[in-house]
């Protein structure tokens, strides 16, 4: 390697150990930070920024660098998609970038997805999915270097509640998974052109989640939890490798993995499950790991810290499993449910609550050990719906609004 090649390993390291990126839902997929310097005590009179959003939305933000991306929409129709960029340190705004949604909604409710996809963001660009099936490549600088309308091309998404899976980032490629009640599809694109690499057919199949990038024993594949079924698909070329059948109810929670461990989030007694990786074909007889007997994951997604797996259920209760054999370890009742997925870091564990809330925990196999419980005001039928983690930063949304915690 020359010292360039060195120097850009090393700042690109450097970067990833310091927790600086935050670059898509869940941040790289797992929901896990290595940052160090987090706040774990804060209230309304001591956020470092508070700024509000060109429009509404319930996408998670996104961090490169010292740059924070969020999307939203805007109108009665959601006709307006806004992309915009804000100063890490102060809030202040970079850029906006808006283009016109190719397809439009009769009308918007508190039970339709509003700009609910998360955009991922690299060293280039920052790359947008919305609902009207129009997908964006804008770079760092809010120019748009390509956008599809995938609505246009292979018809309308169908559905009473909207689309809310996110876009999957690995090093060259994006991936999309569009599971609808019509022609559903996982779709496998060339970041730099936005071109098809392959497009698979799939049942309908209602659902929300969103798949996970995962290298496991050196097979780059994508991991699928979606209404009845979890699946991988190879990434080079989108033949699928395993399947898991006879899952009820996980159409919100996405998928989490651990080593040789995939963790599936279900709203359903007894289908929240752990599946053995390394398996081909239909593995439903041969690689269920343990199945969880009480906890479930309504909203957010099922959380892996050390040799524990955490659930949150629809009504708020925090349930604690042993990840090696699924034994239930403890359960906390937490002030509200969360419809953003928990933070996990070497010291703390994060919960927000949908009603602004959040509360830090010290991990403990014996029980939680409370940190604080931190208030935010949420406005009436808002809700905290994600959040970014930089170095010594956590950047929450709500609908209108991004806030900045150090």
């Amino acid at each position: 390697m020359n010292f360039f090649g060195i120097a850009v390993f090393a700042l690109l390291t450097t970067s990833l150990l310091a927790g600086e990126n935050w670059p898509g839902f869940r941040g790289y997929g797992t929901s896990s930070s290595k940052a160090t310097g987090l706040p774990t005590l804060w209230s309304e009179d001591k956020v470092a920024w508070h700024v509000d959003l060109a429009g509404y939305g319930q996408s998670s933000p996104v961090i490169w660098d010292e740059t924070v991306f969020v999307t939203s929409a805007s109108g009665d129709q959601k006709q307006t998609l806004t992309v915009q960029a804000f100063n890490l340190k102060d809030g202040i705004v970079r850029w906006k970038s808006e283009v016109l949604a190719t397809q439009r909604p009769e009308k918007v409710s508190d039970m339709i997805s509003r700009s609910a996809p998360t955009p991922v963001v690299d060293e280039a660009n920052v790359y947008a999915f919305y609902e009207s099936g129009d997908l964006l490549c804008i770079d760092h600088v809010g120019a748009i270097q390509w956008q599809r309308q995938l609505t246009k091309e292979y018809g309308d998404f169908k559905g009473v509640h909207g689309v809310g899976s996110s876009l999957v980032r690995t090093p060259d490629h994006l991936v999309l998974l569009i599971d609808h009640s019509g022609p559903s599809y996982l779709l496998c694109l060339d970041k730099k052109t936005g071109d098809n690499v392959w497009k698979v057919e799939r049942e309908e199949r209602v659902s929300w989640t969103t798949p996970l990038y995962h290298d496991h024993g050196g097979i780059k594949q994508v991991i699928i939890s979606s209404n009845g079924v979890a699946e991988s698909y190879a990434l080079a070329d989108g033949q699928q490798l395993w399947k898991f059948t006879g899952i009820e109810k996980n159409t919100v929670a996405s998928p989490s993995v651990s080593d040789d461990l995939v963790i599936v989030g279900s709203s359903s007694p007894r289908h929240s499950l752990a599946i053995k990786l390394g398996g081909k074909g239909d593995v439903t007889e041969t690689h269920l790991k343990w199945r969880a007997e009480s906890a479930t994951s309504s909203f957010g997604s099922p959380l892996i810290h050390g040799d524990v797996v955490y659930f949150v259920n629809r009504a708020g209760v925090l349930h604690a499993n042993r990840l090696s054999d699924g034994t239930s370890l403890w359960k906390y009742r937490l002030p509200a449910s969360t419809w953003a997925s928990p933070l996990s870091t070497p010291e703390h564990l994060y919960f927000f609550c949908k009603d602004g809330q959040t509360v830090v925990i010290k991990p403990r196999e014996d029980g939680p050990e409370i940190i604080a419980t931190n208030v935010l005001k949420v406005e009436e039928k808002d809700r905290h719906y994600g959040y970014a983690i930089s170095k010594d930063a956590i950047i929450m949304r709500t609908e209108k609004s991004l806030v900045c915690l150090r």
